[in-house]
Parts: C-alpha cells; structure tokens; sequence
C-alpha cells in the first residue's frame, strides 16, 4: 500500500476527495498518501478538513502532516511522509486550519487484528462538500520545455492553443531507448493552480492511434517550476521540472520580433511532428517520429544561431526510464531534418533520419509544415 498517490489525480476516485484506503493488513499501513498546494500568493488556503469513516471498527492510527515542497533530485520516487506532530485514532476529523503551500501527507496505519475493508475511506472537504480550490492566486506556468536538473536527458514541453493546453513528454522505456507521451487538456484557468490531463501512448500505422496508460497533475511552484506527478501503467512518480530556457527574447523575422515556439506538424501527414524551442542565439528541436514497428520515438538537433532556413543535424539517446536509476545519457547520429520558416506559422519540413541499432526504421519527408501550438506574439 506504499505506492504513492496524489489525491488530487484526474482519472483516480481520489479526485472527489474521498481516497479509499483498500484491505490493509493487520500492522500494514499507507504512507505516501499526499496532495500538493501551490503557492497562494504567499496567503493560507481555507482550512481543510480530513475526516476518517471507518464503517467496520477496525482500529485506525493515522495523521496529517506538511512538509516543505521537494526540491530536484535524482529519484523520481516520492519520499515517504515525515514523522507526527499529532496522532489521531479511529473514526473523526482534522482540521488543518491555516493549510500552506507545500507538500501535505495522510498517513495510516492498521494496529487491529483484523483486515481493513475497501469501505474505510479518508473524505477531505474545504467547505464545499469536497476538496476544491476558488479564489486563490497561484503561479501560471510558462509555457516551454521543463526538465529536472537532477535527471537530465528527458523532459517535456508545454504549449497551448485555442483553449487546450498540450504535454509531450520525451523520455525512454525499460530497455533505455527513446519514446515519447501525450497529454492534453483545457488550458489551466488563471489562478486555478493545479493542471491534470489524461496521458496516452501513441502508435502509428500510416496514422496516429492513441492509447490512454495513465495520467500527468502539474503543480505549479512559480512561474518557471512545477511539481510533474505522473501515472504511467503500473508506475508512478514526481519530479521536480524547471524550465530549460530562458522566455521571452525571441528571433528577428523581417524587422519583428517573432515567436516561433511551440509545437509544429505536418497536415498532410498529422501524428509527428516537432517542438520548436527558438532564441536568437540558437534553436532547439525535439522531433517525435516513429520506428518499423510504430512505436513513438524522438530525436534532438539545435543549430547556433536561429535562422529562417537551418539544416540541423539530429541525434538518438540512449537514457533511463522513468521510474529507473538515473544514468548516463548516450548519443547516436540519426541524420538530418532541414526547416524553412516562410512565415510565424507556416514552413517546410525535409527530414533525412535513419535511426540506430537496437531500433530500426527511417523517416523520409518533404512536407509543408503549420504551427500546431504556441503563439506567434513575442511577450516579453
């Protein structure tokens, strides 16, 4: 029962505010348990109750406890809750009355001798029959390519259009070798803090096919730094994401400044395409394709300075899956991908890549390209 949980997950039962503590064993307890509150404006949320009901009379301890938020590290496992300022036992209700930003834990323990049912739950409430969050002011994350120091060699990308907000999340399975994620929800509302969408595996046939295997929560902590809790199939983890590079100075495009950031596709050929990450100084690309067997891959290119017209040469890593040991990245030339803006939003895309052994498979396209994302304004 030590899997962590973030009770404020989208596709969980938890997201109503009423996490399920299963069949503990006698002596068996829960520890990992926890939700995350971003900054308020530096302000105390409203209190927060936390009530147990334990309809069989089994004998509960259990706590609430807060600690501050976690910092990068080389783990994506979450640490286990600190120890008690106060225990509780049985059936009742805490209050955090004064709730700060940072990281909150519910800890539980079985101390009968008999087997906890699937019926004993945890209900958290702020007033409003549930846990929910209004009139806060929290931190609106940046959109761009965030990576956690600690980890370095997989990240994701934030952009958004037209009220959706889009994650791809670069990183590599079990064996080492390069795949990529999706997610995609509503954009998050001004000062509605946390933002959770759905993640889905991508396949390609001739066309891209999307398969749902879990779940991302972003919690922001500024404006260049969130929380990436994320639920892939039978694993789980959170790290702590920093943005990659600095925003707001953009290239010069026919006298203007010009965003070019963002994520970008071919029409004729939707379900690859690239996240453009674009400086006066350089450009940095991540280009998501897919091998023989249709599973979503990634390479990487930058070229110093940014032009409108730029040949960048492109690689293959070698990396750590997300739930593995932190390890060294290794680098495999894959060829080429050759991009002419002709606009703030349309282009070309040629690309020469052949990927490397243990994966097989090229992609070969001469395509007019469109931007998918990310706005063409340079807000500074």
């Amino acid at each position: 029962m030590n899997q962590p949980q973030n009770l404020l997950k989208s596709d969980s039962l938890w997201s109503t505010g009423v996490p399920r503590l299963g069949q503990l064993a006698p002596g068996q307890s829960v520890t990992r348990l926890y939700f995350d509150l971003p900054p308020n404006n530096g302000a105390a949320y409203a209190p927060i109750s936390v009530s147990l009901v334990n309809d069989y009379y089994t004998s509960v301890d259990w706590y609430v406890e807060h600690e501050e938020f976690p910092s990068n590290s080389s783990s994506a496992l979450v640490n286990f809750a600190p120890p008690p300022s106060q225990m509780l036992h049985g059936s009742g209700k805490f209050t955090i009355q004064q709730p700060q930003a940072g990281r909150w834990y519910i800890v539980a323990k079985n101390v009968s001798d008999g087997v906890i049912s699937d019926n004993t739950i945890f209900l958290l409430s702020n007033g409003a029959g549930s846990l929910k969050f209004d009139n806060v002011i929290t931190p609106a994350v940046t959109p761009g390519l965030y990576y956690n120091p600690s980890r370095s060699g997989h990240g994701v990308s934030i952009s958004q259009a037209s009220g959706q907000q889009m994650l791809f999340w670069y990183t590599y399975l079990e064996d080492g070798t390069p795949t990529w994620y999706q997610a995609q929800a509503p954009a998050p509302a001004a000062n509605s803090g946390w933002w959770t969408a759905p993640l889905y595996r991508v396949a390609w046939d001739g066309k891209a096919h999307l398969t749902q295997v879990g779940s991302v929560l972003l919690t922001p902590t500024a404006e260049n730094r969130f929380i990436f809790t994320w639920y892939l199939e039978d694993k789980s983890g959170s790290e702590v994401f920093d943005q990659l590079a600095r925003s707001g100075d953009c290239p010069n495009f026919n006298g203007v400044a010009t965003n070019f950031s963002g994520a970008w596709y071919a029409p004729a050929l939707s379900g690859y395409g690239m996240d453009v990450l674009a400086l006066p100084e350089q450009q940095f690309n991540l280009f998501y394709l897919y091998d023989d067997l249709g599973i979503a891959r990634w390479g990487v290119g930058s070229s110093l300075p940014f032009l409108t017209a730029t040949t960048m040469n492109f690689r293959q890593n070698t990396g750590f899956c997300p739930s593995c040991a932190v390890a060294p990245i290794s680098y495999q030339s894959i060829g080429s991908v050759k991009i002419d803006y002709a606009s703030d939003s349309t282009g070309n895309l040629a690309t020469t890549l052949q990927l490397q052994p243990p994966l097989s498979g090229s992609w070969i396209t001469n395509q007019p390209m469109q931007r998918l994302t990310g706005t063409t304004a340079c807000v500074r």
